[in-house]
């Protein structure tokens, strides 16, 4: 008889414990939650215009541009993959694109409207090119049209 009263409460202690690491880390893996690597979770967004800088793996051209994001949708997908545990972003920052301008004062000799760029997983292959590709004649893409994506190698952004 004795042992069932030591045991009881031992019990209903374990289980409530149980109960609280369980509701922890679900809040933990919830968008803002406590999850995210580095332990900072991710950072709020209120969805201001921010710049992302696009880093180069090419050497063939200056393949480095920051990207004027607009859309608040956008900027969070962007703050998102950028500073929290991928799994848990809406959108899995894979390609990064929009309308091509061509402005000569820019390092490549364009830029994307702001307000379009968009952010995706997965786009039309006939759609997908390079930084450099575009560099090599922007008045061709800025007339198509259309947007246009490059392989998003986002590594930092900073608000405008």
């Amino acid at each position: 008889m004795k042992a069932s009263r030591t045991i009881t409460p031992l019990f209903v202690f374990s289980l409530a414990m149980a109960m609280i690491l369980a509701v922890s880390f679900a809040d933990a893996k919830k968008p803002g939650g406590g999850g995210g690597h580095g332990g900072g979770g991710q950072q709020a967004c209120d969805g201001q215009p921010i710049e992302a800088h696009q880093a180069s793996y090419s050497s063939s051209c200056n393949a480095d541009m920051w990207i004027q994001i607009e859309d608040s949708t956008t900027v969070c997908d962007v703050i998102c993959w950028l500073t929290t545990n991928q799994r848990d972003c809406p959108t899995r920052v894979y390609w990064i694109g929009g309308k091509v301008v061509v402005d000569p004062s820019a390092p490549n000799g364009f830029r994307f409207d702001p307000a379009t760029v968009r952010v995706a997983e997965v786009t039309e292959e006939g759609s997908q090119t390079s930084i450099c590709q575009i560099a090599s004649n922007p008045t061709y893409y800025a007339n198509a049209g259309r947007n246009w994506w490059i392989s998003a190698n986002l590594d930092q952004y900073q608000p405008l």
